[in-house]
């Protein structure tokens, strides 16, 4: 994230594809370096930054950007409590939500006239009135 930031035109982080590629892939460690070449991340900085220990990354890189991610989750508020910590609106998602979709919280929880994507979302599922 650090070393391919920025976001497309249309708002999405440049890092975000190489991640979803990853994660629905069989063997995530084992498809990471074709994920990174299919979506433009640089694989050679992603390597660097994990050093030849990804456990403990690069001391001059990987390891500091481990530490700084480690004090923010310390430094949450409302204070992290389990993994994953999902907050929505200042308020951690429960258990329970979080094995709803995501979607479905997010478009729940929208104030004000539903993007399209929940108002057809809304349509199907009833979100609003529960």
């Amino acid at each position: 994230m650090e070393h391919n930031n920025g976001t497309s035109a249309a708002g999405v982080p440049n890092w975000w594809p190489f991640v979803y590629c990853m994660e629905n892939s069989r063997d995530p460690v084992s498809s990471a370096s074709k994920c990174a070449s299919d979506n433009n991340v640089d694989w050679s900085a992603i390597t660097a930054c994990a050093g030849s220990d990804p456990a403990s990354g690069s001391a001059d890189d990987g390891n500091a950007l481990m530490h700084s991610i480690g004090e923010a989750t310390n430094n949450l508020q409302p204070p992290h409590q389990w993994t994953p910590w999902v907050v929505l609106n200042g308020k951690p998602l429960s258990s329970a939500e979080l094995d709803l979709p995501l979607y479905k919280l997010i478009c729940k929880a929208y104030q004000g006239t539903l993007p399209p994507g929940c108002s057809k979302m809304a349509e199907k599922l009833d979100f609003r009135e529960e």
